[in-house]
């Protein structure tokens, strides 16, 4: 595995662990200063600060729903390819399981941008939910899919 697609793959491995430790700060670290994250129900947040917003009403929101009491993002299949010298795209799948078992499954489709310093860091972040158990608190939180 070349560097850049190791960096790569590390910085989308990353994202889960800090992101279900609660730990937005760390989360909104892995994205450029203007990056962007778009969930399923179409909010989205460009730059840090509305990123840290936009993690914050979504933690809260998970911890206040007692279908959510654990929650871990499982990765799966991951595929990157190179769009230029500091550019990439990926697709990652993830399973999404709480204290009651599997709650929902999709993938990440990424737009990756390589910083001054030669690391990566996420430019763009779309969160696809492919389906859902009944019941579960994805199903509820999004349920317009």
């Amino acid at each position: 595995m070349n560097t850049d697609a190791g960096d790569i793959q590390h910085l989308i491995a990353r994202y889960p662990v800090v992101g279900d430790l609660g730990k937005g700060t760390d989360v909104v670290r892995l994205y450029t200063p203007d990056g962007s994250l778009e969930l399923p129900d179409g909010r989205e947040a460009k730059g840090h600060d509305a990123l840290r917003d936009l993690l914050r009403e979504f933690h809260a929101a998970v911890k206040s729903d007692p279908r959510s009491v654990s929650v871990r993002h499982h990765v799966t299949s991951h595929a990157s390819q190179s769009a230029g010298i500091d550019r990439a795209n990926a697709t990652t799948y993830f399973l999404v399981t709480t204290s009651a078992g599997v709650d929902h499954w999709g993938q990440w489709e990424d737009w990756l941008k390589r910083t001054p310093e030669g690391g990566w860091r996420l430019h763009s972040r779309k969160v696809v939910i492919e389906g859902a158990v009944e019941g579960s608190w994805s199903a509820f939180a999004y349920p317009a899919r």
